[in-house]
């Protein structure tokens, strides 16, 4: 009885140790710049629109050493910050 216990506490504590032998350190892969395109916001919007005043986004986690930048355009061509 007593050689079953510790064939089984060998057997637990080899794979206890091959499986940290497996394990790796996760790394957080991103790429370092992107681009986010939306639709036409006011797409449905009836009547005439004659300025956005403001606007939100939340962006509350961002990887270190990355920023982000919003730009407008009216035309596609012509694009404001």
């Amino acid at each position: 009885m007593n050689n079953k216990k510790t064939i089984l506490i060998i057997s637990i504590a080899i794979i206890v140790l091959v499986s940290f032998g497996f394990a790796k350190e996760a790394l957080a892969g991103y790429h370092s710049s992107g681009t986010l395109i939306s639709k036409n916001l006011l797409e449905n919007v009836t009547g005439n629109i004659y300025s956005i005043d403001s606007f939100y986004y939340n962006a509350s986690v961002i990887p270190a050493g990355t920023s982000l930048k919003a730009q407008f355009s009216k035309d596609n061509t012509n694009w404001y910050n």
